[in-house]
């Protein structure tokens, strides 16, 4: 049986949904709601959904995770990734080099930590820790355990009015600044998200950038809104043009999946997405950052970056230990 609880950005209570999950092909087949969608990043796997009616309410998750029967899975990794830094230097020196092929890549790592228990409360102290994030744990045996706080709007739906977030560019350090490679990292998502919104037949409109306080972290914000036409269901082709955007995969899409590849792990859930289905004209989905998935015997923490031809691969690497202790400071304390 799978499980999925959640709670959104500012909300105190957790909702809670249990059943059957389903696979589909495609989002083209999701057509059942209200359900809580899981999204891995390669969306050819397919999607799942798990139906929602009847979800319960929750002040305090901690007494339902002591009786919810978790997948934890064996840790069982026979790949072997690709060192960050020397990966990191292998895409800068690519983009120098002909820099209209490949203008950015988000690269991503993971780091095992052995786990000597469950922490029930886990869900409550990710809640209190960081109010503005979509905090969630879904399970079953088809991926395991993962859990998230995540900060980044993929898409919200509400009757004809939508929402994305660009946002990219990370300061992670009292002393660093945003600078040229964040705004020209960040800058590439928006367009991209803009011209999304666009293709499906949005009228767009995009708030000025702002710095978001995420945690330990602060990011470069542009918020896109966009509002369809009356008659327009625009959600297939939007949410298949948004996803991944260049925030979690890079620009042109096709070139840097391609990059991607070279990582030499598959990132399963990470850098997906999830959040409530409750009808096509209402929903609000999140990126699957900041995520760890759990095992009977250890975490696995994901981090990632995003990689520009002003790019230095270790500040990189530090960027991703920054971002891995979002979750490391409640998981691990």
């Amino acid at each position: 049986m799978a499980v999925a609880i959640w709670s959104y950005p500012f909300e105190e209570t957790f909702k809670i949904a249990t059943g059957e999950l389903l696979w589909h092909h495609s989002w083209a087949t999701v057509s059942a709601y209200p359900a809580f969608v899981v999204a891995p990043f390669n969306t050819q796997h397919g999607i799942y959904t798990l139906d929602t009616n009847g979800a319960d309410t929750l002040s305090d998750s901690a007494d339902v995770l002591r009786k919810c029967n978790l997948h934890l899975h064996e840790m069982v990794d026979e790949s072997k990734p690709a060192p960050f830094t020397q990966l990191v230097q292998e895409a800068v020196e690519a983009m120098n080099l002909d820099p209209h092929t490949l203008q950015k890549v988000v690269l991503s790592r993971y780091k095992d930590i052995p786990l000597a228990h469950f922490g029930f409360d886990w869900l409550n102290r990710l809640r209190k820790k960081y109010p503005n994030a979509f905090v969630a744990l879904v399970s079953d045996k088809a991926f395991g355990t993962w859990i998230t706080a995540s900060p980044e709007l993929f898409v919200a739906r509400q009757y004809h009015h939508f929402t994305s977030y660009s946002l990219a560019g990370t300061k992670y350090g009292a002393n660093l600044q945003l600078g040229q490679k964040e705004n020209h990292e960040q800058s590439i998502v928006t367009e991209y998200i803009i011209n999304a919104f666009r293709h499906s037949g949005l009228q767009v409109g995009v708030n000025s950038q702002v710095e978001m306080p995420a945690g330990n972290l602060t990011h470069l914000l542009t918020e896109v809104s966009g509002v369809s036409k009356v008659g327009n269901n625009p959600n297939l082709q939007l949410i298949n043009d948004l996803h991944p955007t260049p925030a979690v995969g890079g620009f042109p899409k096709s070139e840097a999946l391609e990059f991607i590849k070279k990582e030499n792990y598959n990132r399963q859930l990470y850098t997906g997405f999830l959040g409530e289905y409750r009808h096509p004209e209402h929903f609000r989905f999140f990126v699957n950052l900041r995520s760890a998935q759990l095992f009977k015997n250890a975490i696995r923490f994901y981090a990632g970056a995003g990689i520009t031809r002003y790019s230095v691969p270790q500040k990189e690497l530090l960027e991703t230990e920054a971002k891995m202790q979002v979750l490391m400071s409640v998981l691990l304390s």
